[in-house]
């Protein structure tokens, strides 16, 4: 590749899930489900903020969250660098991050949620106007050492992120040069559900995606996969929620049931149940135990 040494799709996300795990917090990609790209490469990233904090503000705020996300994801062409701190305004703290690439929907990523410091950096983007934060959220933070090494590797995540898109996009570009570049029905139809799974989808929508009627999507989806539109989605929903309770999110049943995509928390129990024979609470406490005996 042109550029140079890059890291591969795999070690992009093991980067991501090292700093999760060493920062103790969650990457989520605002507005990566728009683009076909994120959805291919990362489709078990969230697209959503899902600490508590943030879905305790967005039951009343939900409008006033969106306001300040989409302020953040404006403000990195008036940031030097890239990467920046972000405190919205219940306090929270994020570490935010943008992959720009001319001709695609643009990546804003966001990293968190910390605690509040005084000693924010001149381009950090602090809420003019401050709720406060209920005080039975426990929010972690960040160490010195911490708070300053961090925008480093949120830039080299960004660096590594555009390099991969952009070879992507350039071997397709030139693939269809050759013309013998498509995509298949089988990667349409998975990057579909990978980047829609928790909005109200169905199979009339895929159908129009792929310009097929209703009749020659449902058998060739089963011809394709073996299974139905509604198996797979839901699948890719319980993949979700499954992901969330290994990692111990702190969560109603309901709330798990929303940010995976399931229109109702009964239906998300009853499928959730169907699919690996546990209720949500026993595959979390079994999860837990399996990794007690491989650490």
């Amino acid at each position: 590749w042109k550029r140079g040494f890059m890291l591969t799709r795999e070690e992009i996300y093991l980067l991501m899930r090292m700093i999760e795990q060493t920062y103790q917090c969650r990457i989520c990609i605002i507005d990566g489900d728009r683009n076909y790209l994120f959805s291919t490469n990362f489709p078990d990233l969230d697209t959503t903020h899902l600490a508590a904090l943030c879905s305790f503000c967005k039951k009343k705020h939900s409008a006033e969250c969106r306001k300040w996300d989409d302020l953040a994801c404006m403000a990195h062409s008036e940031k030097e660098g890239n990467a920046f701190y972000s405190v919205c305004p219940f306090g929270a703290m994020n570490i935010v991050g943008t992959v720009d690439i001319p001709g695609i929907h643009r990546f804003n990523i966001f990293g968190g949620i910390f605690n509040f410091r005084a000693d924010l950096p001149p381009n950090a983007l602090v809420c003019p106007r401050q709720s406060v934060l209920p005080l039975h959220f426990k929010l972690r933070d960040l160490t010195g050492q911490e708070f300053t090494e961090l925008p480093v590797i949120w830039n080299m995540l960004v660096r590594e992120l555009s390099l991969l898109f952009e070879k992507q996009l350039a071997d397709e570009e030139k693939a269809s040069a050759h013309q013998d570049f498509h995509r298949s029905p089988e990667e349409i139809i998975q990057d579909y559900i990978n980047g829609n799974f928790r909005r109200n989808i169905s199979l009339a929508s895929l159908a129009v995606k792929l310009g097929w009627t209703k009749s020659h999507t449902t058998v060739r989806v089963r011809e394709i996969f073996g299974k139905t539109f509604t198996q797979l989605l839901n699948n890719r929903r319980i993949e979700n929620a499954k992901w969330l309770l290994r990692n111990n999110y702190q969560m109603s049943v309901a709330a798990m049931a929303k940010v995976s995509g399931f229109p109702s928390p009964p239906y998300f129990f009853r499928v959730f149940q169907q699919y690996t024979g546990m209720t949500p609470k026993e595959f979390q406490k079994h999860a837990n135990e399996e990794k007690s005996r491989n650490q």
